[in-house]
């Protein structure tokens, strides 16, 4: 039934809570060098964490931000069948954007009204809280400011990071999807 239905299931499990509209920096605090090292809401918590953010907002920038690249979407409407022959076609270096997404052809839309196509143009990210931090931007200095964060982990064994965003890297849907059941795996 799709992932809405799969994450509705979960949501659903007596032990799981939702918080909209609350940063985790708010009830989480990571202290690698206390004694506590995870605090939740002001309390020592041992139970397991899994944080999917950036792991350099979670370290409050201690050694400066990590780059990403951030999108600006534009849809555009179409008063034909159809603008392109696939649901998303992608480019590399022929445009400004990188890719067109024609979501008709992805869910079997067929009322004849036209088209709408969303175009992705790549932007850098400022940290602006109205951006959002989509692609790490994989080089050596990068790469080297990341491993800094990930050794303030190495003393805190309940907090993993899951994610393009606490791992600096890109993933697939269904690469994520199998590194969380496997570090579900692990942690149970």
């Amino acid at each position: 039934e799709g992932y809405a239905a799969l994450f509705e299931e979960m949501m659903d499990h007596p032990n799981i809570s939702v918080w909209l509209g609350v940063k985790a920096k708010s009830v989480l605090e990571i202290n690698p060098q206390g004694q506590d090292k995870v605090l939740f809401e002001g309390r020592p918590f041992k139970g397991e964490v899994i944080y999917t953010g950036q792991i350099d907002e979670l370290f409050e920038y201690k050694y400066g931000r990590l780059p990403y690249r951030s999108l600006r979407f534009v849809f555009e409407h179409y008063d034909q069948d159809f603008f392109q022959t696939h649901g998303v076609v992608n480019y590399t270096i022929s445009e400004a954007y990188t890719r067109i997404t024609e979501f008709k052809h992805l869910t079997g839309q067929t009322d004849g009204n036209g088209t709408t196509i969303m175009k992705e143009y790549p932007i850098p990210y400022s940290g602006d809280e109205k951006e959002i931090p989509y692609y790490a931007i994989i080089n050596e200095e990068n790469i080297a400011l990341y491993e800094q964060y990930v050794n303030l982990l190495k003393d805190i064994p309940n907090l993993y990071m899951l994610g393009r965003l606490a791992e600096y890297k890109y993933y697939n849907i269904d690469a994520i999807v199998e590194k969380a059941l496997e570090l579900a795996k692990l942690i149970q």
